[in-house]
Order: C-alpha cells, then structure tokens, then sequence
C-alpha cells in the first residue's frame, strides 16, 4: 500500500481588524478579525494506492482512491476512458482572484510577569474559505480483482475458439481502463484554514536586544506538527526589528528570518520560514513567506 499522499496549498490574501484592551497592568488581550479573498486551492483529501494479494483464488486486489480538489487555472482533460490525459493552466494572473471569500479569527494575550519578562498565548487562523470559483473536482473510488490473463485458447491458431495472445492482452487492457477512470465535476467546496495554538515567553536583555521562545502546535485537517522556535531581536532605534530564529520540527532544524519597519503609525512586515526549503524546494519542511502592512489608530478610553 502506498498509504496516503495529501497535498493542501493555498493563495489568499486578508483584510483584517484587530483591537487590544489592556485589561490590568499586567495583562493585554486581544482580537483580530480578517475577512480572507481567497485566489488559489489544491486540495487531495485522498490519494491512495492498495495491493492485497489473494493466494486462495489466486488473484490480486488493486484499490484507487482520488479526491483531488482545484479552484484556479488549472484544466482536467479527460480520454475517452476517463483517464487523465492532459492538464493545463490557463493565465496565472487569475491566481489573484478574490472571488472566493473566507473568514477567520485570531485571539491572543500578553502576561507582564516582570520589566524583562514577558508571557503570550495565542490562537490563530480559526476559520474557511468557501471556493466556488473555476472549481475543478476529481473523484476516484474503485476496486480491480485482477487474475492472470488464459492463454488456453491462443494455443491452437485452428481452433474454432481460438483467440490470439494480443486479444486476451486488449481485453484485459479494456476492462482495467473501464474501471480506473476518474469523474470530474464542478461543485464548490470549502477548505477550513489550517490553525495555530502558541505559547511564548520574551526576556529583555537590553534594551534593544531580547530572546524569545516558543512552541506551537499546528492543526490542519490532514495532519498536525509540534514545533518550538528560539530567536533573538534586535532593535535599530525603535523603528526596525532584526529577528533571526531557529525552528525545530521533529528531527529537523530550519531557520527562519523576519523583518518589520515602524515609520509612525504605519508598520511593515516581512517574515520568511525554512531559508533551507527556499533555496532547495526538494528538502523543504513547509515553506511560508508572509508580507503585510498595518496602521495602528492611537486612542485613549476615557474614563
């Protein structure tokens, strides 16, 4: 059995809202809402090949299983069996597409245990996209019992029954290629995000320098990973932020880098994750690249 392959990738950008109270002196909560414009989804919920040999009738069961979900450019084209025969994209500008809308949900506090040390907790991305745009769906689900080709008429080319080797091999040939074909539809369907619960703790060394550590726990619908990351951040004069880190997922050690820009109330952000996959994508843990703007609005509540 070759088990199950799963892949789930996805283009989306966000609009957000996010509000922070500071509840005593010690502890801040806050709230972000980000309504999501997504553009592209591949989505294999299975994707799966069996063998199981059956000595008894000597035979062998071939199992097939697909579900292979697409909303962007690209095409399925399908045989006259039903096979996959061609796939295609079509502009990849339409990658960018915000017909499709989703919405999420991030929570988060902030603990001041002391001048130099800090403690967070948050959960992030509890939401889904509905993707109804160029939705293509393919769907396989089948079970071959396949037993040896008989050659006991293709011996005697006389023979009033007789059928040669290449019509025994056709006709087996035939019933596989009626048997394994996909269906393709294009119904919506909707993909919830994968979301992130995360524990931090931030001690202040200097004043522009600190050290921080985190674990997370990453929750998606195919599959969960535990990671812990270890960083340091340096200040340039209250306006830029240098945080190099080290994540460790499992066995495997990435390094990561950010950068983030204050100028006012306007923030700039950039962080990429595993620098290793980046430059060789065969090895990658889970590449992520994230850029993003915000504005904070200054106020006081009056009491």
């Amino acid at each position: 059995s070759t088990g199950h392959a799963r892949i789930n990738s996805s283009v989306y950008s966000e609009l957000s809202a996010t509000y922070a109270r500071e509840m005593s002196d010690k502890l801040w909560l806050g709230l972000r809402l980000k309504y999501l414009l997504g553009g592209f989804n591949i989505t294999t919920n299975k994707l799966a090949l069996s063998l199981r040999g059956n000595e008894l009738n000597n035979e062998v069961e071939v199992g097939a299983q697909a579900d292979i979900r697409v909303s962007g450019p690209i095409e399925f084209t399908l045989d006259a069996y039903d096979f996959i025969d061609e796939i295609s994209m079509d502009s990849p500008s339409q990658i960018f597409s915000t017909d499709n809308p989703g919405y999420a949900v991030d929570l988060g506090l902030v603990y001041t245990v002391s001048p130099k040390l800090v403690l967070s907790a948050a959960v992030t991305d509890i939401g889904q996209i509905r993707w109804k745009n160029d939705v293509k769906q393919l769907t396989l689900d089948t079970t071959y019992r396949y037993t040896a080709p008989d050659f006991s008429d293709s011996v005697d080319d006389q023979a009033d029954n007789y059928k040669s080797p290449e019509d025994v091999l056709d006709e087996l040939t035939e019933d596989v290629k009626n048997e394994f074909g996909f269906q393709l539809t294009e119904d919506s369907y909707t993909e919830k995000l994968p979301y992130t619960i995360s524990m931090g703790a931030e001690f202040r060394l200097l004043k522009n320098l600190d050290f921080g550590a985190m674990y997370a726990h990453y929750a998606s619908p195919y599959y969960q990973r535990d990671t812990y990351a270890f960083s340091a951040n340096l200040g340039i004069r209250n306006a830029l932020s240098l945080p190099p880190t080290m994540i460790i997922v499992g066995s495997n050690t990435v390094w990561a880098c950010a950068a983030a820009f204050r100028f006012g109330p306007l923030q700039f952000h950039m962080a990429i994750n595993d620098l290793d996959g980046v430059a060789t994508p065969a090895d990658a843990q889970g590449i992520g690249i994230q850029m993003g703007m915000s504005y904070v609005f200054p106020f006081s509540l009056i009491k």
